[in-house]
């Protein structure tokens, strides 16, 4: 028997409002629901563009790179078996 994996989608981004409903869209059609945008304080309307494209929103007060995938990590779900990383500005 052979079993699906449960992949979890992590997406770090700062100020990436005009790509990342795209982005979480796009990810989100491929079948993954397990969606989760990283926002390492953004001064425009991420947090908002990611949230109405279905993903789940972690906010990152303190910014850098391994600060988001290490929350991105932590809020994935348990039964994932797969980790995918993407970039928010759409270059994946």
């Amino acid at each position: 028997t052979v079993v699906p994996a449960l992949v979890s989608a992590i997406i770090p981004c700062l100020d990436e409002e005009g790509a990342i409903g795209f982005v979480v869209a796009g990810v989100r059609a491929h079948g993954i629901i397990d969606v989760i945008v990283i926002d390492g304080g953004s001064q425009d309307r991420t947090v908002e563009s990611a949230r109405a494209a279905g993903a789940k929103v972690v906010v990152e007060p303190k910014r850098g790179y391994g600060r988001a995938i290490q929350a991105g990590v932590a809020a994935s779900s348990p039964q994932s078996s797969v980790l995918l990383f993407l970039d928010g500005d759409g270059s994946d």
